[in-house]
């Protein structure tokens, strides 16, 4: 079993490439400081750089760990990037760490969706 996996722009799996949003920075750091500060299902934040646009949350439930990090990075032309790591698991208990990042992608994707990102309307 992998001890990490990272969402990468050239993944062949569309689901786990680096996304791309063109709302604002502010927007999305905002949404995944949210996402991941609800202790729902063994998430919680662990440590956050605004200034980085990094947010490190951890992943517990019995035996399985992990350390979710994600990167929020401005675009030139405007809008920002988001890459999500799944990490730190001890051998044989981290889980799957590819569909912990597709589930970090796929719930984003769903609470950028609406008008209000602050108040979203998931799928």
């Amino acid at each position: 079993m992998p001890k990490s996996y990272k969402s990468s722009p050239s993944d062949p799996d569309a689901a786990l490439r680096t996304r791309s949003y063109a709302r604002n920075f502010d927007v999305v750091y905002q949404q995944l400081f949210n996402m991941v500060r609800r202790p729902l299902r063994g998430w919680g934040l662990e440590d956050r750089e605004m200034a980085q646009g990094m947010i490190r949350a951890r992943y517990q439930r019995l035996f399985w760990r992990a350390t979710v990090t994600a990167w929020v990075r401005k675009l030139e032309g405007g809008g920002c990037e988001v890459d999500v790591e799944s990490s730190n698991a001890p051998s044989g208990r981290g889980g799957n760490h590819r569909r912990r990042v597709r589930k970090v992608l796929t719930e984003l994707d769903a609470a950028l969706l609406g008008e209000n990102p602050f108040k979203p309307t998931y799928r």
